[in-house]
């Protein structure tokens, strides 16, 4: 609910993050679902050849599309799926040709699906009017 605080047990912002940084090309009523500040991170300077520390600020975002009126949701995060289930190609985020070369299997994090996450999908589908509005049982 707008204003209220809720804080993820699972970690959803990974190893790749987006940030909403206005650059003149925003979207008109882009609204921004979350906040995460996120400090100490290896921060891109320019166009791919500067790096250095940094501090982000991660949103979820959602706006709806002046020509077609379909509502575009950026997640931002390359692991945002996973609190969708428990089910990964890694259990911790580190990928799996890195882990192990020569042994890739679907493994389950500890976490599990996040409840809240689910239903913030399945409502945003409903929204979408992509699944019909019911509770997700």
């Amino acid at each position: 609910r707008m204003g209220e605080e809720y804080i993820l047990q699972k970690p959803l912002i990974g190893h790749e993050v987006d940030e909403d940084i206005d650059n003149g090309y925003r979207p008109s009523g882009l609204q921004h679902l979350s906040e995460t500040t996120i400090d100490n991170v290896l921060y891109l300077l320019d166009h791919g050849t500067h790096y250095d520390t940094g501090t982000i600020q991660h949103h979820l975002t959602l706006y709806r599309h002046q020509t077609s009126g379909a509502l575009v949701f950026a997640a931002g995060s390359v692991m945002w799926s996973w609190g969708l289930d428990e089910h990964h190609d890694s259990a911790n985020g580190i990928p799996p040709h890195v882990e192990s070369w020569y042994s890739t299997r679907v493994v389950r994090d500890g976490y599990g699906p996040v409840r809240e996450v689910q239903q913030a999908m399945f409502n945003l589908l409903a929204d979408c009017n992509v699944s019909t509005p019911v509770t997700m049982e």
